[in-house]
């Protein structure tokens, strides 16, 4: 009898630890996949929107950070309260008023800005990899690919630091799917 607690005990130890591993990296993905999404909406304005702290706890997003303005805060909530898996989002973004400027650069100018700074991916050490920027109306679409997800993210983040970019379409393909380390 000792012996079959002994091994019930052992399976429960191994059945244990890839399902933690598992949730960890959910949460990963899903804070990925909502900073990805705040930046791809041009409603979520702010100095920094690209500083927008994500965090997840299983099925609940946490935001915080600053926005312009209540309609780019009740944005954030929106978009992220939109992705599959996510069942509430805690919105702790403060408003912080500002003027966004309003960029007389074409869409050229703006698109070799993007370019010049996501020159990065393609630099030896962080994989060599090849991301090709677009802008149309003030909206950087990402085509290419990056090594992992922390990469997927990095450029959604550069790409929208850009003056004149409104938004971020990130359409990148992802090497690794395996969140960088820290």
């Amino acid at each position: 009898m000792n012996r079959r607690l002994v091994l019930a005990l052992a399976l429960l130890a191994l059945v244990s630890v890839p399902a933690a591993r598992a949730e960890t990296f959910t949460d990963d993905w899903t804070a990925s996949r909502a900073k990805v999404a705040l930046l791809a909406d041009p409603r979520v304005v702010g100095p920094r929107i690209d500083a927008i702290v994500v965090e997840v706890t299983g099925d609940i997003v946490h935001l915080r950070g600053a926005v312009a303005t209540q309609e780019a805060r009740d944005a954030a909530t929106d978009t992220v309260s939109r992705l599959r898996g996510v069942a509430r989002v805690d919105n702790e973004l403060r408003v912080v008023p500002v003027e966004i400027a309003t960029v007389l650069t074409s869409d050229r100018e703006i698109e070799k800005m993007v370019a010049k700074d996501l020159a990065v991916f393609r630099s030896r050490g962080l994989g060599g990899r090849t991301v090709k920027v677009h802008v149309s109306e003030g909206i950087a679409t990402l085509t290419g690919s990056v090594e992992d997800i922390g990469d997927w993210v990095r450029a959604s983040e550069r790409a929208r630091q850009a003056l004149g970019v409104k938004a971020v379409d990130n359409r990148l393909w992802v090497k690794n799917l395996r969140l960088a380390a820290p």
